[in-house]
């Protein structure tokens, strides 16, 4: 992303070096999808867009993902649940934090304790520090990727504070690093090689001339409940 990123696109398009793309980390508000569109170039979504046209996306059910989640964290007991947001022009933040904001409503529970970082390790250290320093401290973070909840597990132990029983942290993606960190982090994930996989065949058949109605799929989310939520480690 940058200044730069639809010059690359069209050097790509226009020179013929590519004969279809795959987009990622898509936006609310997609340049870059709406250009290919109009040129007629084949494209597949991992996530989606705004967009009213039909096209091909493969994507993780983020809003149902975090909604359980938050709803997990509420039966243990959690009443101040703070969320760590990536930015919210991306697509995927905006469906976490929706599912997020759905069950504390429906917990009958404020959803006031809400920031916005890049998805980062800094991102997630400096959220974490700002809302721990807050007057009514949160007992846990749900974090929007794991990079993000890994930066807020340094910052609770920065404040002395024991994750997994003074405060929960949670993440979502579960890099190899979650199940390192220590206590090993709760997150959840949309299977990769799964992901991979029908996003090759998505491409393939998007090539083929496939009916774009046919190439969208949303897929349920792997909850992997471990320590730093002080719940079963997996």
């Amino acid at each position: 992303p940058g200044k730069d990123e639809m010059a690359v696109y069209h050097r790509l398009v226009e020179g013929r070096r590519a004969d279809a793309f795959i987009i990622v980390r898509t936006r609310h508000q997609d340049e870059r999808i709406a250009d290919l569109m109009a040129k007629g170039v084949p494209f597949v979504c991992h996530g989606r867009t705004d967009t009213t046209e039909p096209y091909a996306f493969i994507d993780g059910d983020g809003e149902e993902g975090f909604h359980s989640l938050t709803a997990r964290l509420v039966a243990r007991g959690h009443r101040r649940i703070a969320f760590l947001s990536a930015p919210t022009h991306l697509t995927f933040a905006g469906l976490r934090l929706a599912g997020w904001r759905r069950a504390m409503q429906a917990a009958d529970l404020a959803a006031d304790i809400v920031e916005e970082a890049e998805p980062t390790e800094e991102g997630g250290f400096a959220l974490a520090h700002r809302v721990l320093d807050s007057h009514a401290r949160p007992t846990a973070l749900i974090c929007a990727t794991d990079r993000m909840a890994i930066g807020a597990i340094r910052a609770a132990a920065d404040r002395g504070l024991t994750v997994g029983s003074d405060i929960a942290i949670t993440g979502h993606d579960n890099i190899p690093a979650a199940s390192y960190c220590q206590p090993s982090l709760t997150t959840m994930e949309l299977p990769t090689r799964l992901i991979g996989a029908r996003l090759a065949d998505m491409v393939l058949a998007r090539l083929g001339g496939a009916d774009l109605r046919d190439l969208t799929e949303i897929h349920g989310l792997v909850q992997m409940p471990r320590g730093s939520s002080g719940e079963t480690i997996l």
